[in-house]
């Protein structure tokens, strides 16, 4: 079911290649497995993929955008997927706090 991990990684290698090429710095936001918040079937093969990329180019690597929300049934809606308006708010400072040193170490 959908684009195999091999394929994902690949694509995200030629991504942070041409990223480079252009002098562009790269992070990493890892889509955690979703199979670990609502007992679905994703595939676990994707679980090691942007770890192993942060490792091997030396990125930034933030390990889940959900961090804060997973385990909060309420900051969660119905479908225990979505984050509801107070776990966006979790999820932007998270996502913030990560980017922060980030953007300063550019200026």
């Amino acid at each position: 079911m959908g684009i195999a991990a091999e394929v994902t990684k690949e694509n995200l290698v030629s991504i942070i290649l041409k990223a480079r090429d252009g002098s562009i710095r790269c992070v990493l936001v890892d889509l955690q497995n979703r199979s670990q918040i609502n007992n679905g079937n994703r595939e676990t093969s994707f679980e090691a993929t942007y770890p192993d990329l942060a490792e091997r180019f030396y990125l930034e690597y933030f390990p889940s955008p959900i961090t804060g929300v997973e385990i909060t049934l309420e900051l969660r809606q119905t479908d225990r997927l979505h984050p509801t308006a107070a776990g966006v708010k979790i999820i932007a400072e998270g996502r913030a706090n990560f980017l922060e040193p980030v953007i300063t170490s550019i200026e």
